[in-house]
Parts: structure tokens; sequence; C-alpha cells
């Protein structure tokens, strides 16, 4: 009986013992997550299945090819909207600027149809030469390209950011834009120079000085005297100021 027993509590032991371990061995290949399940639906007329494409708002930006390959891209100082061309020039201004704004002109000239460009000035200056070049840009692109270049000055309007502002056909500025006018400067290294290289230079800061301020007197109401007085002077002007200078046409 005891045998019998003994014999029972084997074979129940090594009954557990076998499930136990076939549990084990069942569970280790049992992945803890479940697997991934793709459901793919399809139409059961494909033929009759229509998607409207979704219409980007600014996509008449792009219609004139201002972005085409090889070509026709702006500067990062401009940009277009279906509804303006916009320059801002927001720097001291160097020769980088009129390139800048010459190739983004010639590029909005030729791949749109786009002729009134507002330009936002925000500049203490920089470059005599380089300022009055950007002003002859500007000149050029209004007799000659057809445009209509409106100038919206905030900040400091100064030194060689007058003319270029002056000369554009419709100036605004914000009531707390302020204006600064001074003789031209020469700035130069250290060296060493014939006193008929001092005399050539004089030569030349009159003509620069000369051409700055027609440009003041072509487009003010005011008389190349009075401006000659206040570039000697190196006056600051309010907005206000510059309006009734004839400089500015309309406060913002």
């Amino acid at each position: 009986m005891k045998k019998k027993i003994s014999l029972i509590l084997v074979l129940l032991f090594s009954g557990f013992l076998i499930t136990n371990c076939a549990g084990t061995k069942v569970n280790s290949i049992i992945k803890p997550y479940p697997q991934e399940v793709v459901i793919k639906i399809e139409a059961t007329e494909p033929t009759t299945v229509e998607v409207e494409e979704e219409k980007n708002p600014e996509a008449t930006v792009w219609e004139h090819g201002l972005n085409a390959e090889g070509g026709g891209k702006l500067s990062f100082i401009s940009f277009i909207t279906p509804k303006s061309a916009v320059l801002n020039l927001y720097s001291g201004i160097s020769v980088s600027d009129f390139v800048k704004l010459s190739n983004d002109l010639v590029k909005i000239r030729d791949f749109t149809d786009y002729r009134i460009v507002d330009l936002n000035i925000n500049s203490p200056g920089g470059s005599a030469f380089d300022g009055l070049s950007i002003s002859d840009l500007i000149i050029n692109a209004q007799d000659n390209w057809g445009f209509t270049i409106r100038a919206h000055a905030s900040g400091i309007i100064a030194s060689a950011a007058v003319p270029i502002f002056a000369v554009c056909k419709e100036r605004y500025a914000t009531s707390g834009a302020i204006f600064m006018v001074h003789e031209a400067a020469l700035w130069k290294w250290p060296g060493r120079e014939t006193a008929s290289d001092i005399k050539t230079q004089n030569f030349m800061m009159d003509m620069l000085q000369n051409k700055y301020t027609s440009y003041l007197v072509n487009n003010s109401n005011l008389s190349k005297e009075k401006w000659d007085s206040l570039q000697k002077e190196t006056t600051w002007f309010t907005a206000e100021e510059a309006k009734a200078f004839g400089l500015v046409d309309e406060l913002e």
C-alpha cells in the first residue's frame, strides 16, 4: 500500500514538473506585445475615387517662376506675397546691399508682374558711395523699369540711408523715426600719402558731398545752402521735421 501511494505521489510530482516546464517553454515563445496588424482598405471601384488636392494659399506667389530651378530666387532680405513685393534695408549700407537689391529688383521685373515695391528702411548709414549707388538703382528702376518704390522709414535713417529714402516715389515714416545728415567722412588705413594724394582726395570729397546733397535738394523743399548747413552741423531731426522739410510725404 505504501509503495502504491509512493508511486502515485511520484507520478503526480513528475506530472507537475512536466506541466510547469511545458508551461515555461510555451510562455517563452509568446511575445509580450501583440503583433502589429495592418488593415488595408481599398475602394471597390478605384476609378471612381477622387481625391481633391489641397491648394496652397500662397501658390500664387510662385506662379511667376520665382522659384524656378536655376534662377529667380530672391535674397533673404526680400520676399513677395500674392499682394506685394517687399524689400528690406536693415543694416549698415555696403556694396552687398546694392548687389542684393539690384538682383532682387531685376528678378521681380523679369519674373513677375509686380511694379509696386515696398522698401522698408531702418539703417544707420554706411558707405556713401554704396548709398548713392542704391539711390541711382532706385531712380533707374522707377524711371526705366516702371517701378513705383514706396519707402517706409522706421528706427533710424541716417547718413548714406537718407538719399536712398529721399529718391523713392512715395515716402512714409513712422512718428518715431529719426533722421540724421552729416558731412561725408573719409576713413583711411595708416599709410604714406603725398600732398597730391591729399589734394585729389579733397576733390573727390567735394564731388561726393555735392552729389549727396543733390539727391536731397531734388527731393525736398530745402535749398542746397540749407542742406549744406545741416550737414556741417551733423543734424538730427524727427519724422515730423522731415515732413516739414519735404523729405517725408506722410507719417504712418
